[in-house]
């Protein structure tokens, strides 16, 4: 396996509070990132990386996958498997293909001439040195990255992560966990606080195979594990330590129970997935089991709360425990700080077409509703429903009053009276979440943008590295930059904005450069690049007097190039929290950028292994 060189994997360890799995992971502001070039198919590839409670690479913006590029670079492969797939749903990628999947956010993804699958058989996603993605057969070998938030599994360090557990399986080189049945019983009710950690408890066939897998993925021969098996209550009768009974039908011993002595009364399991009966005493490894107890208070890298699931620039919230009247779930889902779903795109309504698969026995509330006064259907926000995409299923029918509607499997709609009960699905969007105070916003394209006008005083003058720095400063936690425009709209939003301040003869910082290149202009952050031409109003410029002026100032609606030397005031741009590409829908952001020079500077002292 080809990675990162150890230093620098401890070195990363040390400037932070969170733990990577062991192993050769860096650790990148809260992210543990494991790069290999071993040579597996997609499939391998993303179960090596479930081994430690991780996934395959996903990524949101191009600043996430421009620094992944410079990262791989120099590394043996030429092609990273990533997340994404389009395994599901053929031409709709998203991230993974289980049931946790993310509609992969078009703006992250830049293809290579691709993807061209004339024959439907490459369905998993690339990522190449150039830093675009191509779609390759699944089944080819290549390197791989995956990454692991240390927060957000909501099991311990170096547990197996699944849906709803949490699986310990005992280090095989430590010779003090290799101990009777009743210390491993203690061990794991102390290896996860404030849950109800015990033995391995397997109650389904799944289950088992699940186990089986993972053991196997060891390669360790002939390893027996204590459980949570017992007939030491009614011998011949076994049970499991909470005193249910075991599924015998799941159960495959090996010439076992025999009961040697009798004194065989609890349960091993072999790496292969049979089963023995020994003596309590004796002493063996161990496989603990636990629930995920997740914190509420954590946003995921996705810029999603727990329970919540991401596709695009929104969360969603599938609730099926409880179902409700329609106004009830609507007042729910704003309680959450979210609405019952609007379907706005095509890509938003084949995703739900997708999740609504898994639910075949569930209808769902959505916002729609019927409006009596303009015989229409609309959202309950009171604004227009698109109905080229709402996928009626030989509806509306208004059978016995039925003015609000569902969407169930497949994404098929119908109208329904809005005092049944039913599940629903409330989402959170981005135009929801707040601008730093002092900041304005502008929403445009489902995201919401916040700037920062500086103030007109001596003490915020500055240059134009000092004004970068003042905007990365003044963001915080959110990731500050200046001003960057890519649309016609931004910039009369900006202009209007700039009329309600006296003009200032100085002008006002922007990120517009030629610094690295005479007459190629480009913004100082790589995900706004490249620079719209036609979005830029130069005031008879750039003319670049004395043969310096770099940088740019934004005076009276228009771009003037100036020395970035001069003193001028300076407006800062960010994201809003929660969905977007550079703050908290980034997996990787500006520690990456800080950090990288460091990585190359330990890379060409040490070199890979």
């Amino acid at each position: 396996m080809e990675y990162v060189s150890l230093t620098m994997y401890l070195f990363l360890a040390a400037v932070s509070g969170y733990q990577c799995p062991v192993g050769k992971w860096i650790l990148i502001q809260g992210n543990c990132f494991l790069f290999s070039s071993q040579g597996l198919t997609w499939d391998q590839a993303a179960t090596d990386c479930r081994q430690f409670g991780a996934t395959l690479l996903q990524f949101e913006g191009a600043d996430d996958r421009e620094l992944f590029t410079r990262t791989i670079v120099n590394m043996t492969s030429e092609r990273w498997w990533t997340d994404l797939t389009d395994y599901n749903h053929p031409g709709g990628w998203s991230w993974g293909k289980d049931d946790s999947e993310i509609l992969a956010n078009p703006g992250a993804v830049v293809w290579n001439v691709e993807p061209d699958d004339r024959h439907h058989i490459e369905n998993c996603g690339a990522l190449n040195i150039q830093g675009t993605l191509s779609d390759q057969e699944c089944s080819e070998k290549h390197g791989y990255i995956c990454e692991y938030n240390p927060r957000g599994s909501g099991c311990p360090l170096n547990w197996i992560v699944t849906t709803t557990n949490c699986y310990y399986v005992s280090d095989l080189t430590d010779e003090y966990n290799i101990v009777s049945w009743s210390d491993a019983s203690k061990k794991c009710k102390t290896l996860h606080p404030g849950t109800s950690a015990k033995l391995l408890k397997l109650e389904t066939a799944n289950e088992q195979a699940y186990i089986r897998a993972q053991l196997a993925e060891l390669q360790m021969t002939d390893q027996l594990y204590w459980i949570g098996m017992s007939d030491q209550a009614h011998e011949g009768h076994w049970t499991w330590d909470d005193g249910s009974p075991v599924n015998q039908s799941n159960i495959e011993w090996t010439a076992e129970p025999n009961n040697l002595g009798g004194t065989e009364h609890r349960a091993l399991i072999y790496d292969n997935g049979r089963f023995a009966d020994a003596d309590c005493k004796r002493l063996e490894k161990y496989i603990c089991q636990s629930p995920r107890v997740e914190d509420p208070t954590y946003k995921n890298k996705m810029g999603c709360s727990n329970g919540w699931v991401r596709a695009g620039h929104k969360c969603y919230f599938f609730h099926i425990q409880r179902p409700q009247n329609h106004r009830t779930a609507a007042s729910t889902c704003s309680e959450m700080a979210g609405r019952l779903i609007q379907i706005q795109t095509k890509d938003e309504e084949d995703w739900l077409r997708v999740q609504t698969l898994r639910y075949d026995s569930y209808a769902f509330w959505t916002g729609l509703i019927f409006q009596p006064s303009s015989s229409s259907w609309v959202w309950n926000t009171d604004t227009k429903a698109n109905m080229s995409l709402i996928n009626w299923n030989q509806e509306p029918n208004n059978e016995g009053n039925e003015d609000c509607g569902t969407i169930s499997q497949d994404g098929i709609l119908n109208d329904l009276s809005c005092n049944a009960n039913q599940g629903y699905i409330c989402e959170a969007q981005t135009e929801d979440r707040l601008c730093p105070n002092g900041w304005i916003s502008w929403a445009a394209n489902g995201m919401l943008t916040c700037y920062l006008i500086s103030n007109t005083t001596d003490a915020d003058m500055t240059t134009w590295q000092g004004a970068r720095d003042k905007c990365v400063q003044i963001s915080e936690p959110l990731d500050g930059y200046l001003l960057a425009i890519n649309t016609k709209d931004e910039a009369a939003f900006i202009t209007h904005a700039l009329k309600n301040i006296s003009q200032i003869a100085t002008g006002w910082w922007t990120g517009l450069n030629d610094k690295k290149v005479e007459g190629y202009w480009e913004y100082d952050t790589a995900f706004n690049n490249p620079v719209q031409n036609n979005v830029i109003p130069w005031d008879g410029e750039p003319n670049n007097i004395g043969g310096t002026d770099y940088c740019t100032v934004l005076y009276g609606g228009r771009y003037n190039d100036v020395n970035c030397n001069n003193i001028a005031y300076y407006i800062c741009e960010t994201m809003a929290e929660g969905l977007s590409y550079t703050s908290a829908g980034s997996s990787i952001n500006k520690e990456f950028t800080m950090l990288l020079s460091l990585v190359y500077c330990i890379i060409s002292i040490n070199g890979f292994i």
